[in-house]
């Protein structure tokens, strides 16, 4: 089954309204934080709106999922992870905040809870010409071996 088809079926038309209710994406931001699959979220929902699901109706509902949740700058993470006490999914994927969120203004590595790109990051602070010590830096390496240097790998 198809994300198409699935969508377009009674099951999938319940799975987007489940979806669009704005407390779910606030808990599936939360749950990507806390390193949880999104699926976590709404499986209690789903199965007492929709119940069981097939395997493949499953597979198509994860593929909503990530299409739900890549205009809100989140991207999968890490597959498969267990859903902790799920009664339709037994895993899902976990993902990071990797965009800001579509229409966010703002500078988004220096957003706070973000994962931002790390080499954007990078560049930010070589733009600003400073780390947060108030070293003047001039080059990336410079910045490498300050960091490096941080971490204790130097």
């Amino acid at each position: 089954m198809t994300e198409q088809q699935f969508a377009a079926s009674r099951r999938g038309h319940l799975l987007v309204g489940i979806l669009q209710q704005p407390e779910v994406l606030t808990r599936m931001v939360a749950a990507a934080n806390a390193d949880r699959p999104a699926v976590e979220v709404i499986d209690p929902d789903v199965a007492a709106l929709i119940g069981a699901l097939s395997d493949d109706e499953k597979k198509a509902a994860g593929r909503v999922v990530k299409r739900f949740l890549a205009p809100h700058g989140l991207r999968p993470f890490k597959k498969g992870k267990r859903v902790l006490g799920g009664k339709v999914f037994s895993r899902g994927t976990v993902y990071r905040q990797v965009l800001p969120p579509a229409g966010a203004g703002g500078s988004f590595p220096s957003q706070a809870g973000g994962f931002g790109d790390p080499i954007a990051a990078a560049k930010a602070i070589l733009a600003a010409g400073r780390l947060d010590n108030g070293r003047q830096l001039d080059t990336v390496e410079d910045f490498l071996a300050e960091r490096r240097a941080m971490w204790g790998d130097a």
